[in-house]
């Protein structure tokens, strides 16, 4: 035998698990603020859920398993925002009906018009770097492709007190 026998498939796995590993590590990519907002939220007893267009693994993220109910991917959903299908099964899963739910999104386009158009309340976040290109109130750390402009993850807020 001139070679030794190669796993192909099973390396091709393992570097793929590397891969989504490091890319769902977010959190050195968040904005300061967030944790203060989720405890401040959680505190009230209102449910926090997170949904995004993006492709990280956001069930990795400590800070979201903390505080948010449950992630989506609009890729598990089939379809991408503003399509409001995402923003439905948020509601869904959260048993909660999509008039008392308030999604709060940096994208305009996809988060805003998307749950609008789905029936929720929402709000529109603009950091101030957004507005005038100041520096980021980003936690420290390099940049990557996760942390762009406009992240294209937004939260649902839901009252589970049914107030």
């Amino acid at each position: 035998m001139l070679a030794t026998p190669f796993n192909e498939e099973m390396h091709v796995s393992e570097a793929m698990n590397v891969f989504l590993q490091a890319r769902s590590n977010i959190t050195p990519y968040l904005y300061e603020d967030v944790e203060v907002c989720f405890e401040w939220v959680a505190q009230r007893g209102i449910q926090i859920a997170i949904l995004t267009d993006g492709n990280a693994l956001l069930n990795k993220c400590e800070l979201f398993n903390k505080y948010a109910s449950f992630t989506l991917l609009a890729s598990e959903v089939g379809a991408m925002k503003p399509s409001p299908v995402g923003f439905i099964t948020c509601s869904q899963l959260a048993s909660i009906p999509i008039n008392r739910i308030m999604y709060i999104g940096d994208n305009y386009d996809k988060d805003i018009i998307g749950a609008n158009n789905a029936g929720m309340h929402n709000a529109f976040l603009i950091r101030k770097e957004h507005i005038d290109g100041s520096s980021s109130t980003r936690s420290s750390g390099s940049s990557s492709s996760s942390s762009s402009g406009s992240s294209d993850t937004g939260s649902s807020s839901v009252d589970s007190k049914d107030v």
